[in-house]
Order: structure tokens, then C-alpha cells, then sequence
């Protein structure tokens, strides 16, 4: 139990951190918890990366991932004295928050009733997984160009071996269960920016909480770098498309008497937030998987 709350502040905290401490809080509570934990993941992996250019063990650049997001929010804190996380749940929320449930107590039931893979011919993932978390466990790190487009995934998970001695393949999979759950935060919150409607959002995210798209993925062939390809995908379009949301608005907001659009403090604060981030969710992406770069174009 230890290292699956482990990972989970590993992928909130940091995200959660960022975002208040930038300004970056918008819509409702399930699309900030969303944000929170993609920005989060995505900092980490950024993180990790460093590992390759200075001798960092595992442990050190997990404090290293908590230690600069919460540093930031410590000081907005001494200056603002007041948290904007916290909003109430609409009701969309409540219901995202049930089906949410439901959803842990499937994978749940699923994870302790097959905690190991199906062995499929053909198939080496799954051993080169548990080699490949063995390898993060000890601080060796393989070469650079084939971690690059393929190893942000296995960043996410290696921290899960701190707190566990436990075979890494169980711990792998266990940490990728916990993974395909949160990700529903992910869609709602992707398609909370396409769609610009929580209705919508919510129908995404229980398409979504089926698991046709993903379930193969993660507990059949074990295609765990495709699956986070999808999720750091979901995060630079929800950057992306609040910048082409920003300039629609301001192109049709404009003050009587002058063509200078009227523009809020807080979206022009919003907007340089995330400006800050967009390298990290860049790095997360070319990280995460190849497959990712046809989202670029």
C-alpha cells in the first residue's frame, strides 16, 4: 500500500504544486485534478530525465521532483495566503467521482484476481519490464538514445521501488493499475478543453472508463509506453488549445473606442503559466512514446 501512495503523490503533488503556485487553476474540481496529476507526471518525467547528465539515484530525484514545485508554492503561499484549488463539485463532478469508483473497484478486483500477466507468444514486454524496473532499482540507466521516445513510462513507476522490495514485475503492473485509473482524470480534462462542456467531458470519460481503448494495453500486451504516449498527448492539446481558446476571445473582445482587445490580468497570468510549462510537457511527450510525434504536425 505504501509505494501505491507513493506513486500517487509522485504524480499529484508536484502538478498540484505547479499549477497553484502559477495560476493555472480553471473549470471544475475533476479538470483540476486532471491537470494537477498530468502536469505532475509530466514534471517528473522531465525530472528523471536529468538522471542521464548528473549521478542522481532514484530517491534523490524524487526529492528533487517535490522539492522545486513545493519550494514555489511555499512562497505563493507567504504571499497570497490563500489556496484557489479548492472549488465546489458541480454536479458532473459527483457523477464522474461515482463512476470513478466504480472503475477502482473493477481494476481492483481484476489487478488481485490476475496479479500477473498472461503470457502471450511472441510477446517480451513484460520480462523486459521487470528487467528494465531491476535496472532503475540498482541506478543503472540505459543508454540515452533508447530511452528517448520510449522510457517516460518506466520514470513514472521506478520510485515505487523505494518503498517496496517486492518483484519489480508485480510492482510494475500494480503501479500501471493505478495509472489506467487516474488516467480517466486525464480525459475528462482533454476533453473538457475540446468540447468546452463538462457534459461532454463526462461522456468521454466513461467511453473512456470502459476500457476498450486502453485495457489491452495495459494489462494484456503490456504496451505500457503507447498507453502514456496517449496521456502526454492529452496534456499539450489541453495547453495547446487554451492558447487558440485565448486568441478567439481576444480577437472577439474588444473595447469601444480602441482595437486593443481588454485583456484580464489573470488569463494574461494564465497564459505566461503556461507558457512556463509548455517545455516540460514537450520533453514529456518525446519521452513518453514514437507514436506521440504524429500529434506534433
Amino acid at each position: 500500500m505504501l509505494e501505491h501512495l507513493l506513486l500517487f503523490a509522485f504524480l499529484f503533488v508536484p502538478g498540484f504544486a505547479l499549477a497553484e503556485s502559477l495560476g493555472l487553476w480553471k473549470h471544475s474540481l475533476v479538470y483540476r485534478v486532471g491537470f494537477a496529476l498530468a502536469l505532475g507526471s509530466a514534471f517528473d518525467v522531465s525530472v528523471f530525465f536529468l538522471r542521464n547528465f548528473y549521478p542522481l539515484s532514484i530517491a534523490q530525484a524524487m526529492m528533487l521532483a517535490f522539492a522545486i514545485p513545493l519550494s514555489l508554492l511555499i512562497v505563493k503561499l507567504l504571499i497570497t495566503r490563500r489556496l484557489s484549488f479548492p472549488v465546489r463539485p458541480s454536479k458532473t463532478d459527483s457523477l464522474f467521482l461515482l463512476a470513478f469508483a466504480l472503475m477502482a473497484f473493477v481494476i481492483l478486483a481484476y489487478t488481485f484476481t490476475f496479479p500477473y500477466f498472461p503470457e502471450f507468444k511472441g510477446r517480451v514486454d513484460m520480462r523486459s519490464f521487470a528487467l528494465q524496473m531491476d535496472d532503475f532499482r540498482t541506478g543503472k540507466m540505459p543508454v540515452l538514445y533508447s530511452q528517448v521516445l520510449y522510457y517516460g513510462v518506466y520514470y513514472l513507476l521506478s520510485p515505487m521501488t523505494l518503498a517496496s522490495g517486492r518483484e519489480s514485475l508485480f510492482l510494475a503492473r500494480e503501479g500501471m493499475a493505478l495509472l489506467a485509473l487516474l488516467s480517466s482524470f486525464w480525459v475528462f480534462m482533454a476533453s473538457r478543453q475540446i468540447f468546452s462542456n463538462d457534459k461532454s467531458a463526462f461522456a468521454c470519460s466513461l467511453v473512456w472508463m470502459s476500457g476498450a481503448v486502453w485495457f489491452g494495453m495495459v494489462f494484456n500486451s503490456g504496451l505500457w509506453p503507447n498507453f502514456y504516449g496517449l496521456l502526454s498527448i492529452m496534456f499539450l492539446t489541453t495547453i495547446a488549445l487554451h492558447f487558440v481558446e485565448g486568441r478567439t476571445d481576444d480577437d472577439n473582445r474588444l473595447v469601444i473606442g480602441t482595437t486593443r482587445p481588454q485583456k484580464s490580468l489573470r488569463a494574461t497570468m494564465m497564459t505566461l503559466g503556461l507558457l512556463l510549462i509548455l517545455p516540460v510537457a514537450l520533453t514529456n511527450i518525446f519521452l513518453s512514446h514514437y507514436t506521440s510525434l504524429l500529434f506534433l504536425p
